[in-house]
């Protein structure tokens, strides 16, 4: 056999080898924690690329985690201990209802649940995001959606990055707690200026037929958390394009046609007026706080929380816990 017919030969076996290698070390590092999400970096696990969702959804684990970038800031195995399950990340920076519902949509058609954020800026009727960022990765089929997960170059990237972090000895967590040592400045002046002229609030619209669609989706094994913000964005919203009233009216809506539990971290209390619990212009809250908002939830009493952060809405409260919401921040300000 000359080199010619060798090589037309060898080449393609060389080929499909390295891939087969290349999907079984990924498979068994398992970077994303698809198949679990035990001593798993966090950073990796809330890791966003969009050939991730997909396979995520394929999992068909009990839950899911939806959301904004604030979704970032949460602990998935700390959910995982809290609901004695596999949990999976699913949130997105900047993610739409739309993309939201999207995705609960596929997780409700496998039968399974969702803890998903429902925020100021995902409920933009007019978001800066006018198209769905998934689809794209949702029209391969399922098988060549986890060859994809599984061969990809970025995912091959993670699973040595994840074999480096071990032999560095870092900590599954140290993202975090970097997160939570860093100090950050900035001032109302700052904030007033985000909410007037950035795009995630400038001439907000409400997404009422959105909000009724995923309020209509969930079931009683459903979370919708309202996640806390420095106080001084809730001023800015009395403030500015009649914010507060348009998203409290979605709220309202949420919870007069859902089955779903709402927790409201919202309002002034101890947490929302300490500037070192969030980051950058009081853009997202800390991991820690992530840790608070979810020993309440599941009201883990061996953890310490300040007795006014959280609040379970219901139709029953609604109507008096925004009206009580709007004087106190009306009152403290």
């Amino acid at each position: 056999m000359d080199k010619r017919k060798k090589f037309v030969i060898l080449f393609p076996i060389s080929i499909l080898l390295i891939a087969i290698i290349n999907y079984v070390f990924n498979y068994t590092i398992d970077p994303f924690g698809i198949k679990s999400t035990k001593d798993k970096y966090v950073e990796q696990l809330n890791a966003q690329w969009t050939y991730l969702y997909k396979p995520r959804i394929l999992q068909k684990q009990p839950y899911y985690i939806l959301g904004t970038s604030r979704s970032e800031y949460i602990d998935n195995n700390l959910v995982s201990s809290y609901l004695n399950k596999h949990v999976i990340y699913s949130g997105m920076m900047n993610q739409t209802l739309n993309e939201a519902i999207f995705l609960i949509e596929k997780i409700k058609a496998n039968k399974n649940n969702f803890i998903s954020g429902f925020d100021v800026i995902e409920t933009k009727l007019n978001h800066m995001i006018d198209y769905n960022r998934l689809e794209e990765g949702f029209r391969l089929n399922s098988l060549l959606a986890n060859i994809n997960l599984y061969i990809n170059p970025k995912t091959t990237q993670e699973s040595a990055m994840y074999i480096i972090k071990k032999i560095l000895g870092q900590k599954i967590d140290d993202k975090f707690i970097e997160l939570d040592n860093k100090s950050y400045l900035y001032t109302d002046k700052n904030i007033d200026n985000k909410v007037k002229n950035d795009a995630h609030y400038k001439d907000y619209q409400a997404n009422i037929q959105s909000t009724l669609k995923l309020a209509k989706l969930a079931d009683c094994n459903d979370i919708i958390i309202i996640f806390p913000k420095f106080a001084t964005y809730y001023k800015k919203f009395q403030q500015y394009y009649d914010i507060e009233n348009q998203y409290f009216n979605l709220i309202k809506i949420l919870a007069n046609n859902t089955n779903a539990k709402i927790w409201s971290f919202y309002g002034i209390n101890e947490i929302t007026i300490n500037k070192d619990n969030f980051d950058n212009e009081g853009w997202h809250f800390k991991p820690k706080i992530g840790n608070l908002i979810f020993a309440r939830i599941f009201n883990d009493t061996s953890v310490e929380i300040p007795q006014n952060f959280g609040f379970l809405i219901d139709k029953n409260n609604v109507d008096e816990y925004l009206k009580s919401l709007h004087n106190e921040v009306k009152d403290y300000f």
